[in-house]
């Protein structure tokens, strides 16, 4: 079982993208969107609709945020990370280039 409390799998990807990967993973998974996760025990999983799953292995991925090291940066930045343009070039910076999960560009 994969559950998101996201409506969809990969929000920041491209919805075409979003919609392959659901449509792959619904072949081989039980996949529920728009559910969360309340409470993990050695074997069990709640979730938000009160409903108990038995767990053998529980894995638990809570998103994706950039490392925290950036904040030491002077360079511009949102909340999902370094603020780069499309050739990774960091905004207000002509020498410093970033890539990875620590980056916001345009369309991500």
């Amino acid at each position: 079982m994969l559950v998101t409390a996201s409506d969809n799998l990969l929000s920041d990807f491209p919805p075409r993208a979003s919609r392959i990967d659901e449509q792959v993973l619904r072949r081989k998974v039980d996949l529920r969107t728009g559910v969360r996760v309340t409470e993990v025990t050695a074997n069990t999983v709640l979730l938000d609709s009160e409903e108990i799953e038995q767990s053998d292995l529980t894995i638990w991925a809570g998103g994706v945020r950039p490392n925290p090291v950036i904040k030491n940066f002077d360079l511009k930045r949102t909340d999902r990370g370094l603020r780069v343009d499309s050739y990774l070039s960091c905004s207000d910076s002509d020498d410093v280039y970033a890539a990875g999960d620590v980056v916001d560009y345009p369309g991500k």
